[in-house]
């Protein structure tokens, strides 16, 4: 998502983003609150103007956004704002393909939604999963990439020896940090660390919970320190699962996170968070590294306090 834009790309970003989501009926409360809330904290206008007349038609964003990667992460917001409609409607969705492609194209998150509005929850799910599968071992934790090659004897072997390592790290280190919160969850160490390691990690780091909030809050603090297309894949499924309850059967949060305000504001502070990390924390050998200082870990990746 495109930050420290000049006072008229970001006043142009917001105005394009208001019309793709003025569909039929309008925007919804939650939409309006959304776009505030992150015209306000991330690209720092102070008096946001989202009065129907500010909107502005799609051709007149083209005009008006011309950088390729402003171009493409507004796409994207844009994609995110439509996500947290309820329901998700063709003709709504069709308007914000309309702006994304006068910007360049649709991408993967509007394909997404052009897939759940018009052939259904399986459809977008079988894409968003091709599109992760593609790059999920670049999320994860190095030795789980090993463990991934190695039988089922040998990898049951290998857990043991990891979770006894993070057992035994004293109070107050990021291993101890990481069975807390491994216990808190009710979660354990198994074949499903291989791919959820690495995230579950980088929850321990960014100190956000395995909540529906917390979920999105990481992905939006994330998204903001890397600004890499695999955060933004990252934080669609979480949106996916959590806010539109499509991606996982069965888990599906019964009211949407960012329909209360204060969630908006807790994804936006994570966002500022983001901005002021130093170094992306999710893809490391943190194995390495459970036996440090907690606060140690936090201040060299430079994450700010919550």
């Amino acid at each position: 998502m495109p930050v420290n834009l000049d006072p008229a790309e970001s006043s142009a970003i917001v105005a394009a983003c208001l019309g793709a989501i003025s569909g039929p009926d309008g925007p919804t409360e939650e939409q309006l609150t959304l776009l505030r809330s992150v015209s306000q904290h991330l690209w720092l206008i102070e008096d946001v103007d989202l009065s129907p007349a500010s909107a502005i038609s799609a051709e007149e964003a083209a005009t008006r956004i011309t950088g390729d990667l402003v171009r493409r992460r507004t796409r994207e917001f844009m994609v995110f704002l439509e996500m947290c409609r309820h329901p998700l409607e063709e003709a709504h969705a069709r308007r914000v393909e309309e702006y994304c492609i006068a910007l360049g194209g649709d991408g993967p998150g509007m394909e997404i939604v052009r897939d759940y509005v018009t052939k259904g929850a399986d459809a977008a799910v079988e894409d968003f999963m091709r599109r992760f599968t593609e790059v999920a071992p670049s999320m994860m934790e190095p030795e789980m990439l090993e463990i991934a090659q190695v039988d089922e004897e040998t990898a049951a072997a290998r857990f043991a020896e990891i979770e006894a390592a993070l057992r035994a790290a004293a109070p107050g280190t990021l291993g101890a940090e990481f069975v807390d919160f491994y216990d808190r969850n009710g979660f354990t160490i198994g074949e499903g660390s291989i791919s959820l390691f690495g995230h579950d990690m980088a929850h321990v780091i960014g100190g956000y919970d395995a909540s529906a909030i917390g979920e999105i809050c990481l992905g939006a603090m994330k998204l903001m320190i890397s600004n890499s297309d695999t955060h933004w894949l990252e934080f669609l499924g979480s949106l996916m699962i959590h806010e539109t309850g499509v991606l996982l059967p069965g888990y599906v949060e019964h009211v949407p996170p960012l329909t209360d305000p204060a969630n908006i504001e807790l994804m936006v502070a994570a966002m500022d968070r983001g901005r002021a990390t130093e170094k992306d924390f999710s893809v490391d050998d943190h194995l390495a590294m459970v036996d440090w200082p907690y606060a140690d870990v936090l201040a060299h990746y430079g994450v700010p306090p919550h």
